[in-house]
């Protein structure tokens, strides 16, 4: 993959460099553990502790299971179903872009963004400042919009 711009300057999102990172991030939580094992690191340290029972990165099991159908804008930013081939073409950059979920399921999520990465039990999954930081703008994408990690924010006339 060859740079189109200087590190930083333009918004040119690719799952690859976030795949490395959430690799890397499995082998050194399990420095023994197979390169690639960020699926299984995922389900152990945050969908087991959510409850997210349906959450999966086996495309065969979403596919049987409830799960949400993947969506996207159409030419009149309209929300539309879309073409399963893009999730076929994100399969081999797991951890990026890979996950499937429930409505159901996706709600415990929100609820640990919500309560800043506590478990409703008040058990602490994430340090708060972990979790804020990676809503942190990093990259403007466009006027008055900018992207974190896996956050994006538009906010028409705010600053940024």
């Amino acid at each position: 993959m060859q740079p189109t711009s200087h590190f930083g300057e333009v918004f040119q999102y690719s799952n690859l460099m976030a795949s490395a990172a959430g690799n890397v991030g499995a082998r050194l939580y399990d420095p023994k553990s197979d390169l690639g094992s960020a699926d299984k690191t995922m389900q152990n340290l945050v969908f087991t502790h959510l409850g997210m029972s349906s959450t999966t990165f086996a495309m065969a099991r979403a596919l049987k299971g409830n799960h949400a159908s993947p969506h996207g804008d159409d030419v009149d930013v309209r929300p539309q179903v879309a073409d399963m081939a893009v999730n076929y073409s994100v399969m081999p950059h797991r951890p990026a872009g890979g996950v499937w979920t429930s409505a159901h399921d996706l709600a415990k999520y929100v609820q640990l963004e919500i309560a800043r990465g506590k478990l409703p039990d008040a058990t602490r999954l994430v340090s708060e400042q972990n979790l804020l930081m990676r809503r942190q703008p990093q990259i403007a994408t466009g006027e008055n919009q900018s992207y974190g990690m896996v956050w994006r924010k538009t906010r028409p006339g705010a600053p940024q």
